[in-house]
């Protein structure tokens, strides 16, 4: 954790992710436990806030070889780590807020989505899974075993101490998909989910529905995050739940000019991105 003080004040606060490489040791996530991982600034002034960011970028600069970490929506401090030397790519999710709920609900679902969901509702029914170790983690997560492992024990830990909560969409004895969301004080993250290819159509928009419900008419949180993606196929479903964008920076740093670039192009390479012609020379 780094912190910035005034005086006897702590300004700003960052707890980083840190992960050992070849190169040595490095600001990212080893494995996505968080979707997000943003510095905490105390000031409302911008210019303060700026100088709180640069300082904690610049001090983490000073121990690690390279920086690939999400900050958060909301957070719009990314000035000073751009000031710093990273490279702030866009990236968003897409969120609901109780408020937006309250007016529109499912009406401001696509026309597709709701069809989608009529049609699941026929023979579909959604119900809290109460054993959450039989959440199919596996099948929710693309990852290798070891980070399948990881993010499986760290929801479960979550839901062991009431953080989280587990549905299930079965029809009649057969599951076809199911939902994992964790919340914290303010905001609910659909944090897995997963449904059967071969199922009746419209299970994943019941799915989303039922934690749009149970967010919104059940817990006490204020929106649902659907932890966007940067992926189409994904972000054009997520769209169809009447959710707003919300934008948040992606930082890369490198201890070179190569390191950076080759952060930058490893976000270009995410399978299942759109193929670009776009070709950056590193020497």
């Amino acid at each position: 954790m780094i912190q910035v003080r005034r005086g006897h004040r702590i300004v700003g606060f960052w707890l980083v992710p840190l992960e050992e490489t070849s190169d040595g040791l490095a600001a990212r996530r080893p494995y996505r436990l968080f979707p997000y991982a943003a510095p905490w600034l105390a000031d409302q002034d911008r210019i303060r806030r700026r100088h709180v960011m640069q300082m904690l970028v610049s001090a983490l600069q000073e121990t690690v070889c390279m920086i690939d970490l999400p900050l958060a929506p909301g957070f719009v401090d990314a000035n000073g780590a751009i000031a710093a030397g990273c490279f702030a790519e866009w990236r968003h999710t897409h969120t609901m807020s109780r408020e937006q709920w309250s007016q529109k609900a499912e009406a401001g679902f696509s026309a597709k989505a709701r069809a989608h969901c009529r049609r699941a509702l026929k023979s579909v029914r959604v119900e809290v899974l109460e054993e959450a170790t039989m959440f199919p983690f596996d099948l929710a997560i693309h990852g290798d075993e070891e980070s399948v492992q990881r993010r499986r024990h760290f929801a479960l830990y979550l839901h062991a101490r009431g953080s989280a909560i587990a549905f299930v969409a079965r029809d009649g004895l057969r599951e076809l998909g199911g939902v994992f969301l964790v919340q914290d004080r303010e905001t609910v993250f659909l944090y897995h989910m997963w449904f059967d290819r071969q199922a009746q159509s419209g299970v994943p928009c019941l799915l989303v529905r039922h934690a749009m419900k149970w967010t919104f008419e059940q817990s006490r949180s204020l929106r649902l995050d659907f932890e966007g993606s940067i992926l189409a196929s994904v972000d054009h479903f997520m769209s169809s739940f009447g959710a707003e964008i919300q934008p948040y920076a992606y930082l890369h740093w490198g201890k070179s000019r190569a390191q950076t670039l080759a952060g930058i192009l490893s976000s270009l390479d995410i399978e299942g991105r759109v193929a670009s012609d776009c070709r950056i020379n590193i020497e």
